[in-house]
């Protein structure tokens, strides 16, 4: 998903006073210096507010600008009615996940390919608002320690080259955090974006940690979502 294009859309103007609306619920606000970058997950798109950035502050689904600026987002069809409580963006990623050296793992081996088996083979005919649905359906609580999720991801690190077909970060991502859901754990799926030039990107995390990235190269992208 990264370097994606992305549009731009009306500029705003200043003022000083504050009111309070909501996000629709297939909408995603990141503030990126000047500007705020939309993410639509129903269409995979992203497009840009050139200056919102000034004038608005984004809080989960939540946001606080002046009534005009609201007016011009709730004409431009924006805004919704409350979704509910969105996920939180953990902690920026300080390290990456200690991965203990690959070895033979016959339950690690047999949970991948399970995992792919049920969705790698199909993520090319599968959408993006598919795939969050898939990961936002409810799961036990993670009985998974930090090494036991390394475990896997080091399993899944060398068992993906194998596997038909390849993907972006978006494949990866969706791949390993299924092969996790599947053993009984959870982490957070973040989705990043950065500006001039555009790109988005995403990852995985388990608290401070990154489990198939580098804390240096995710660090320049903001989130914008998180499953």
């Amino acid at each position: 998903m990264e370097n994606q294009a992305f549009a731009s859309t009306t500029s705003f103007a200043s003022s000083s006073d504050g009111a309070v609306a909501h996000l629709s619920e297939h909408l995603h606000f990141a503030v990126v210096d000047e500007d705020v970058i939309v993410l639509d997950e129903r269409t995979d798109a992203y497009s840009c507010l050139p200056g919102a950035g000034t004038v608005l502050q984004v809080y989960g689904d939540r946001i606080v600008a002046p009534e005009p600026v609201l007016e011009q987002l709730r004409n431009g069809g924006f805004l919704g009615l409350s979704g509910g409580t969105r996920a939180v963006a953990p902690p920026a990623p300080t390290r990456a996940l200690p991965l203990p050296v690959p070895a033979i793992d016959l339950v690690a081996t047999t949970r991948f390919w399970w995992s792919w088996w049920r969705e790698g083979r199909k993520f090319e005919s599968r959408s993006l608002a598919s795939l969050l649905a898939t990961h936002r359906r409810p799961s036990p609580s993670s009985s998974l320690s930090e090494e036991e999720v390394a475990r896997l991801t080091a399993a899944f690190v060398r068992l993906l080259p194998w596997a038909p077909g390849q993907g972006a970060c978006l494949y990866r991502a969706h791949l390993l955090r299924t092969l996790i859901r599947d053993a009984g754990g959870d982490v957070r799926w973040v989705f990043g974006v950065r500006t001039w030039p555009f790109s988005a990107h995403c990852w995985l995390q388990i608290g401070d940690a990154v489990l198939d990235d580098e804390p240096d190269r995710v660090a320049v992208y903001t989130p914008i979502m998180v499953v």
